[in-house]
């Protein structure tokens, strides 16, 4: 039970980092912001491991976490050439003060 409060509770700690680092324009604040999004991001994905792991046997592990991996490497480079890509949304970048 505790896992599950805490993976909703640094969920919701990530959201407010990545929604500073949208809204404020200075580059020291989102420097700040990012460093806190990847310390939770990497403890949110501890947790999360722990909570699969739980319930799986020894044989599954591999082939769960391995699956896992790929499919968020895809996603992540799908995301990446929608946002990025000119084809895509090409979306701006603006500049921080």
């Amino acid at each position: 039970m505790w896992g599950e409060v805490a993976l909703a509770l640094f969920s919701f700690l990530i959201a407010a980092a990545v929604y500073i680092m949208d809204t404020v324009h200075n580059i020291w604040v989102c420097y700040a912001s990012y460093v806190v999004f990847r310390i939770i991001y990497m403890l949110l994905i501890t947790i999360a491991t722990f909570q699969i792991a739980t319930n799986l046997s020894v044989e599954r592990y591999a082939l769960v976490f391995g699956v896992n991996t790929f499919i968020a490497l895809a996603l992540q480079t799908l995301l990446t050439l929608i946002v990025v890509d000119a084809s895509g949304l090409g979306l701006d970048i603006f500049t921080q003060v």
